[in-house]
């Protein structure tokens, strides 16, 4: 009956007669090993081979998800490296505490110093420029939602995080900044409506709008040509938008989460001129957020979006993509009306992922 199963395995395996279902996440994929007289004699094709035959093998999705639903389930832990199981059912990742809660950078102030001094020369130059220049804070789930962190780190301290940091040198040096993480601690104090669901690390729509009609706001202060954005309706209910349960799906388990009940607000933008400011962002992952609810693409025009400074995107064309080394960056930047520099507080070490000093070379040198 042994071999009998372990035939069927074999033979499900070669032929593919089970196919499951895509992990989340990511991860370097397995190459194919290439076979030499050197590695079949040390042994190291065979390492390799099995290695890639386990990554590969039909089973092995299923079998992974089917390992981290019993730690899971029973133990409230997830076999992602990168994630936290908290209290309460909610998901956290790990940058999402570290890097925005607990000061672990003191050692590195004298670079925060320097970044920070070069964003401020770099932000006067585009100012002159008739360039406006702003950094923005997106919120962060451990900030916003610590009181769900799990015991086993709730004895840390907390101390300044690396986007405290650089926003304090802001303040010194003078450089304007929207700092929305502060804004959503503040509005919960007063709204109920969740800025992060439990099974997310990215802002819900309901935050993602929030931020939206807060930069109009500001931009028609100084644009009144802008569009104006304007709320239709406001809806509790236990769909989900686009990120809104990311993070359970790199956990990678075999049931679906528990429904939970979210806030969906629906607007439109109310054009009231032909005129458009062009805009380029340079952010991670929560920029996104912003161009699926099309505010890229309806409040300026030809609006580009660098995605950690690396990939590049077009807003409106969603399959037009290149890359930050084909572009050239400060021809880029001159045709630009308005450029945003927006990261959240989990991937504020290095802010910019190099935009700062490459800008900065190119107008100060190595000076």
């Amino acid at each position: 009956m042994l071999l009998f199963l372990l035939t069927l395995l074999c033979v499900g395996s070669v032929f593919k007669l089970y196919k499951s279902k895509k992990l989340g996440g990511w991860w370097d994929k397995e190459k194919r090993p290439v076979i030499s007289v050197k590695n079949f004699l040390e042994g190291s094709f065979q390492q390799d081979f099995d290695i890639y035959l386990n990554r590969n093998s039909t089973y092995y999705n299923g079998l992974v998800r089917f390992h981290n639903q019993i730690n899971y389930s029973l133990f409230n832990a997830t076999l992602n490296s990168s994630l936290f199981c908290g209290k309460e059912g909610v998901l956290y990742e790990k940058g999402h505490i570290y890097n925005a809660l607990y000061g672990q950078w003191t050692e590195k102030l004298p670079y925060f110093i320097e970044k920070s001094a070069k964003f401020a020369k770099i932000k006067d130059t585009l100012t002159k420029q008739g360039k406006d220049f702003i950094y923005i804070a997106a919120p962060g789930k451990g900030s916003l939602y610590p009181e769900y962190l799990p015991n086993h780190i709730s004895h840390l301290r907390m101390n300044h995080s690396p986007q405290t940091t650089f926003l304090r040198q802001f303040d010194s040096l003078g450089v304007d900044y929207i700092d929305f993480d502060k804004y959503f601690i503040e509005l919960r104090k007063t709204d109920n409506n969740p800025i992060f669901s439990k099974y997310g690390i990215h802002y819900t729509k309901y935050a993602a709008y929030k931020v939206i009609d807060s930069l109009s706001r500001y931009f028609e202060k100084k644009y009144p040509f802008m569009p104006k954005v304007v709320l239709d309706s406001m809806t509790k209910d236990y769909t989900e938008w686009e990120n809104e349960n990311d993070i359970y799906k790199a956990a990678n388990l075999i049931f679906k989460h528990p429904k939970e009940e979210l806030t969906h607000p629906y607007f439109h933008y109310e054009q009231r001129s032909d005129k458009h400011l062009k805009c380029v962002v340079i952010g991670d992952s929560f920029v996104w957020q912003l161009f699926y609810l099309n505010f890229f693409d309806k409040y300026f025009k030809d609006s580009q979006f660098w995605y950690y400074f690396n990939e590049v995107f077009y807003a409106g064309d969603g399959d037009k993509t290149t890359t930050i080394d084909k572009i050239d960056v400060i021809d880029e930047l001159s045709k630009a009306d308005v450029i945003m520099v927006l990261f959240t507080n989990g991937t504020t070490l290095d802010y910019d992922k190099g935009f700062t000093d490459t800008v900065y070379k190119h107008y100060f040198g190595d000076k």
